[in-house]
């Protein structure tokens, strides 16, 4: 069973069949392939109601209480502090802005922002606490290929829910002003976690992520499109909202089918996204507890390093500059 790679048209073998695991949306398994030239990842077919499984549990649809925006900004200052070493000011537009976050940390250092976000309640929330320009669109390409030049366009963990990220990319740079950045950050198919844990690895997040593109590959199209990086992270604060043991856990938990559960349960962690935190009990120490301290030392003392060393983290982020 054999798909041609849609983002070089290679040969790609098939990987696996999995569920639904995050959310449980539907009983359905989704099948994921890897290219053999390019090494990309990816679901075929996509579901024609993908959009059906973005629930109002979604993380990044939950809509914020007025007091929380505050909150949730500062925990976007490790985008900001990215966004500012490459870009002082001008017209930023994000391509999956959520509620907006980002883009409320981003005005207050001086940008114009603009966003594409297919959610209507994400974007009259923005456009009446940000007065900025949304354009609601399930259909990204066809919307930015409408859109003028920017001088900062982001894609925060937004390309891997988008069918053609090739011709995003290409795109993008097109609608880049002279001496404009592009910034990408994806979760990575060459990980440790994902080596490990296959179709268990939470970051698979099926059927929502449909391409995992790694690093080199984002590289070379930037590349082919008059785009060269001037940064890149694979581990490092960039990346550590992706790399914790909350996420290493739920994996675990995943690819043990719920048999165990470590004493622990979904909750919102940074950035709205679930992770897994303890629950209170009554017993000053339970089998859960001590097996989920035992894997946490683990984690600490071996994986932690091992990532690091190794720089196979679950996400990366690349700043792309386009010529002057």
């Amino acid at each position: 069973m054999n798909r041609k790679c849609p983002c070089c048209k290679g040969i790609s073998v098939f990987l696996f069949a999995v569920g639904d695991l995050n959310r449980k949306h539907s009983s359905h398994e989704f099948s994921y392939f890897r290219c053999l030239t390019c090494r990309t990842v990816f679901l075929d077919p996509v579901p024609a109601d993908l959009a059906d499984y973005y629930g109002g549990d979604y993380p990044a649809y939950r809509k914020p209480a007025d007091h929380e925006l505050a909150g949730l900004m500062l925990q976007e200052n490790h985008k900001v502090e990215i966004l500012k070493r490459y870009a002082t000011s001008g017209r930023l537009l994000e391509i999956g802005s959520s509620y907006g976050a980002f883009l409320s940390a981003a005005s207050r250092e001086g940008f114009v922002p603009e966003a594409i976000e297919m959610d209507a309640e994400c974007c009259a929330y923005i456009r009446q606490h940000l007065g900025a320009i949304v354009h609601q669109s399930v259909d990204v390409l066809a919307t930015l290929s409408g859109l003028g030049t920017y001088d900062v366009i982001a894609l925060w963990h937004v390309i891997e829910h988008l069918t053609d990220p090739v011709r995003i990319i290409a795109t993008a740079a097109e609608h880049l002003a002279p001496g404009g950045i592009l910034i990408i950050a994806a979760p990575n198919p060459e990980s440790l976690e994902f080596r490990l844990f296959s179709k268990y690895w939470v970051h698979l997040d099926a059927p929502r992520h449909i391409r995992f593109l790694p690093l080199r590959l984002v590289r070379q199209i930037a590349e082919q499109n008059g785009l060269s990086e001037v940064f890149s992270a694979r581990t490092g604060e960039s990346e550590a909202p992706f790399n914790t043991f909350g996420w290493f856990r739920w994996s675990l938990q995943h690819l043990l089918t719920g048999s165990v559960s470590f004493g622990v349960k979904k909750s919102s962690t940074r950035n709205g996204q679930t992770g897994s935190v303890p629950k209170k009990r009554k017993s000053r120490l339970s089998p859960g507890v001590v097996v989920d301290y035992i894997l946490k030392v683990v984690y600490d003392v071996l994986w932690e390093t091992a990532i690091n060393r190794t720089g196979r983290s679950n996400s990366y982020t690349i700043v792309l500059r386009k010529a002057p």
